[in-house]
């Protein structure tokens, strides 16, 4: 085999490495079994079905939720059989990057190098959810709009398919891809009059055949957006839901404190890995240093032709901003993973400079800082997701003892882990009358401010001399206590 080839299906072969260690088979939290319960439909019928009465952000995941409904069809649908639809993605964005991608070979080393040790590209390898495709998708417009030169037919064809797909996965994903499209044009019609006139034929072609499988899927948002269908309004997107997607970004996550310690208490969660987080945080200055001084000393010659990329990428974070606050739902980092491969380029730019400027040890050091943290927030015990399947677990137990149950948490969850008809789920509907009801003898109670948001729950039981005997990732277990009476 050639040797180009041979280190080509090597590269190929670690990004698959990486998803079979990424991905996990532990229990699905809440957004993952929203997306399970409509992947293990049995038919396509149905499929439909569950769609169109979704209400949830879901509803506008139209591309997404049909190939993991396909892929549970030929997989399974365990925990980890739903999230393993995520290596070929992780392939898919590689591919295009290694073969046809911008810069030389140094550059894209470095480039996939910063992928597959990114702890932020890890934990959402890890989730039955669309952030894997929308990174894949964002690498075929990446290499659409920078890749190498004497490509552009087929760099214009990959830049198309990334769009539709980006389009496709995720209304979030076409704040993106409108702004991508843009830059785009300007590039195309920058060059336009030096081509043969066959090939700008050609790609006239493919854009319009792409443009015209755009309508139907605007149209599909369009009814979305007319039957109310949004993503859960919670949590608002603030301060802190900011600075959070900037630590779980540049991968911090790992050396720190899981997100449910976070949520609880976040300065005092905080500060029992301040040596960790501070340690991580002295690497990424030195390197941001470094290769920011290393820029600002000379600017890269091709700095001018990648003006309207540079622009699209802050246009499209500017009005996801705008979308999130205007909108009322919490932005987190996975909302900007369109950015992602963009954003790998400026890493790889300044590591190819301090490369050539011998100081290797410092982009060294980082991917060695952001793999461990990597591994961590994938294998260590604090960063285990919600418990929902223990949850299911602790119901059949008591079901099989003839108790009454409350299911104070996500109803996708238990549909999906078989309890939904066990347990009496706690809705909206249910809290203005609890007492109508037989006392429980459990109940499961996660994240109280999603789902007892008022204390009503919590303190109703208090009252009736119930106990925490059982606290689980995201979940506390409450059993009556010696002073109940009935």
């Amino acid at each position: 085999m050639d040797p180009n080839k041979r280190l080509y299906l090597l590269w190929l072969l670690w990004a698959v490495c990486v998803g079979l260690v990424a991905v996990s088979g532990q229990s699905l939290w809440i957004d993952e079994a929203n997306t399970a319960v409509k992947a293990v439909q049995p038919d396509w019928t149905s499929f439909i079905s569950r769609m169109q009465s979704e209400t949830g952000s879901d509803a506008q995941m139209p591309g997404y939720m049909a190939i993991i409904w396909a892929w549970e069809k030929v997989a399974d649908s365990s925990e980890w059989g739903l999230r393993a639809l995520n290596i070929p993605f992780l392939v898919m964005a590689i591919a295009p990057v290694l073969f046809l991608g911008p810069g030389e070979k140094r550059f894209r080393t470095l480039w996939i190098l910063f992928a597959l040790t990114s702890p932020f590209l890890w934990f959402y390898l890890d989730e039955a959810r669309p952030y894997t495709l929308q990174f894949a998708a964002s690498t075929f417009l990446l290499t659409g709009l920078c890749g190498e030169e004497r490509h552009r037919l087929l760099r214009t064809v990959l830049f198309w398919i990334g769009l539709l797909l980006l389009c496709a996965s995720s209304l979030t994903g076409v704040v993106f891809a409108f702004y991508f499209g843009l830059a785009h044009l300007w590039i195309v019609g920058a060059g336009w009059k030096n081509q043969d006139a066959g090939l700008n034929k050609k790609m006239l072609w493919v854009s319009g055949v792409s443009l015209g499988l755009l309508i139907p899927l605007g149209y599909y948002y369009f009814s979305t957006l007319l039957k109310g269908a949004a993503a859960s309004s919670a949590s608002k997107t603030s301060l802190e839901s900011l600075i959070f997607s900037g630590y779980e970004y540049f991968g911090f996550l790992g050396w720190g404190p899981s997100r449910l310690q976070l949520r609880n208490d976040a300065v005092a969660a905080l500060a029992q890995y301040k040596v960790s987080l501070g340690l991580y945080a002295v690497i990424w200055g030195a390197f941001g240093g470094l290769g920011v001084w290393s820029y600002l000393k000379q600017a890269p010659e091709n700095w001018k032709e990648q003006r309207p990329v540079m622009l699209a990428c802050f246009l499209g974070a500017l009005t996801m901003l705008g979308v999130g606050v205007v909108g009322e739902f919490r932005l987190l980092g996975r909302h900007f993973m369109p950015l992602f491969p963009f954003v790998l380029c400026i890493f790889a730019g300044m590591a190819s400079r301090l490369w050539i400027q011998k100081r290797a040890w410092v982009p060294c050091l980082l991917l060695l800082a952001s793999f461990g943290s990597a591994l961590s927030g994938r294998f260590a015990e604090r960063h285990l997701k919600d418990a929902y399947r223990e949850a299911a677990e602790i119901v059949k137990n008591s079901s099989s003892r003839g108790q009454e149950i409350w299911w104070g948490a996500d109803a996708a969850a238990a549909e999906y882990y078989g309890v939904d008809d066990l347990v009496r789920i706690l809705d909206a509907s249910a809290w203005s009358d609890l007492e109508v009801h037989p006392l429980p003898g459990v109940v499961l109670l996660s994240k109280p401010d999603i789902y007892d948001a008022d204390r009503i729950l919590s303190d109703y039981l208090k009252k009736q001399g119930y106990d925490i005997i059982q606290v689980m990732p995201a979940f506390t277990v409450w059993k009556p206590g010696l002073k109940l009476e009935r």
